[in-house]
């Protein structure tokens, strides 16, 4: 009875018609999906998006991330709750300013236009205008092998009324030039001139390059987690253009080692947290870094022979958490503890941005941040300006606006400072005062 009823219906003119449009729909809806499949295939890989996975230091490459918007938005919602921190449309016009496709070579440049105006006690009154370009290479030489560099133009003029100082300054220097081996998907060596920013440590080490070797261990803790171990062995640079008649044997060398870890931690929720804490050492220091570093806050220097009787060994911890508080509204906290376990003195830094994003492409930043450092935590002339280097304490205010469609950001800073034990080569107060221009890297 089955055959009798299904042969006669299924040869029918209407039933054939039917099964036609049937599997016609079938195949639509197949090619449909597989066009799909084509259409969500991930896009090539940058070049600076293959360093970021071959470093097994999530902090070795920063260039790319000069602002709190978020790069890996494909698995995230628009939901407006994530606006600040995820913001894909942002993110993606950012893209076509700064996101090239190479997956062999990449170039970038930014620039930076600084003006300030600094009174150190009651004497000293400086007034300099610099300007910097910065140009970034980025190659892949084989699979595993990789290699960048980053050089700077400077040039300034002003008045400087201080001893050891120039107004004028015109020269080219080196940010970094190293090279990359990723071993395997756990094991990576960096080696060539290592710009110490990586380490986020302010209050011991300033963006400077030291001839390096940083060995990184990534370990595996699932996608919401980052680990990561640092060991580095570098040569701390001198920066005098006079040669100096040292009492040490050649052969001594100044050496910097250190040892990090780093974790981060995103959900991809309204929060993420990234923390590090670093161990340092310091040994033979040479003679025109003792003075420099006299000028700029450390005490126990012998200035009859230019010698630390200091040594600088301790550690370095800091932490990020960042929030969302409201749509347009988030919050970045910072805190920073240097120690030095030889002499027992210590330094701290607390920093709060709250970042408002005006419009899609406008942000408001302003920054609060209040610092302490005593003379001889760490090695002055290496650690950062922005907080007076050495024996301080004081406050910085700064308001950033961020123009992203235009790539630009523009701002005003004001520090002011004091000195912790006085010193007659050290102005126990300073103010400072500086307006800025700057842009994010963009590719050449």
């Amino acid at each position: 009875i089955a055959l009798f009823f299904v042969f006669p219906i299924s040869y029918s003119p209407l039933a054939y018609s039917l099964i036609h449009k049937k599997a016609k729909a079938s195949q639509k809806i197949k090619s449909s999906k597989n066009t799909a499949k084509i259409r969500v295939q991930p896009e090539p890989l940058t070049l600076e998006e293959k360093i970021r996975q071959k470093t097994a230091n999530p902090q070795i490459i920063e260039a790319f991330n000069s602002t709190l918007f978020k790069t890996d938005t494909k698995d995230l919602s628009r939901s407006s709750a994530l606006k600040w921190l995820y913001n894909s449309d942002i993110t993606q016009k950012r893209k076509q300013i700064q996101g090239s496709k190479s997956n062999v070579f990449e170039s970038w440049w930014k620039m930076n236009l600084d003006s300030f105006f600094i009174k150190e006690g009651t004497l000293d009154t400086s007034f300099v205008v610099q300007n910097r370009i910065n140009a970034k290479v980025m190659t892949q030489l084989t699979n595993s092998f990789l290699a960048q560099a980053e050089f700077e133009i400077l040039t300034g003029t002003g008045s400087i009324q201080k001893l050891f100082q120039k107004g004028n300054i015109n020269q080219i220097n080196q940010r970094e030039i190293s090279f990359l081996w990723s071993m395997n998907n756990w094991l990576a060596l960096q080696f060539g001139v290592i710009n110490q920013d990586f380490l986020k440590a302010p209050l011991l080490l300033a963006d400077i390059p030291f001839p390096a070797v940083v060995g990184n261990i990534k370990i595996p803790t699932g996608d919401k987690h980052m680990l990561s171990l640092s060991l580095q062995s570098a040569i701390p640079t001198t920066f005098s253009e006079e040669l100096q008649l040292y009492e040490r044997p050649i052969a001594d060398f100044p050496f910097l080692g250190t040892a990090s870890v780093f974790w981060n931690y995103d959900p991809k929720s309204f929060y993420n947290i990234a923390m590090s804490g670093s161990f340092f050492h310091y040994s033979e220091l040479t003679s025109d870094i003792a003075r420099d570093s006299s000028e700029f806050g450390n005490y126990d220097i012998n200035q009859a022979s230019l010698t630390f009787n200091t040594r600088y060994t301790g550690f370095y911890l800091w932490a990020k958490p960042t929030f969302q508080i409201l749509p347009i509204w988030g919050a970045e906290l910072k805190a920073h503890y240097i120690g030095n376990i030889r002499n027992l003195q210590g330094g701290l830094l607390f920093s709060l941005k709250m970042p408002i994003d005006i419009t899609e492409h406008t942000r408001i930043s302003p920054v609060v941040e209040y610092f302490m450092n005593l003379p001889d935590t760490s090695v002055a002339a290496y650690n950062s300006e922005r907080y007076g280097h050495s024996n301080k304490k004081g406050w910085v205010f700064e308001l950033i606006g961020s123009l992203y469609d235009r790539n630009i950001e523009i701002g005003v800073r004001y520090m002011s400072s004091s000195s912790l034990v006085e010193q007659p080569q050290s102005p126990k107060e300073q103010n400072y005062y500086l307006l800025f221009l700057r842009t994010n890297y963009a590719k050449i």
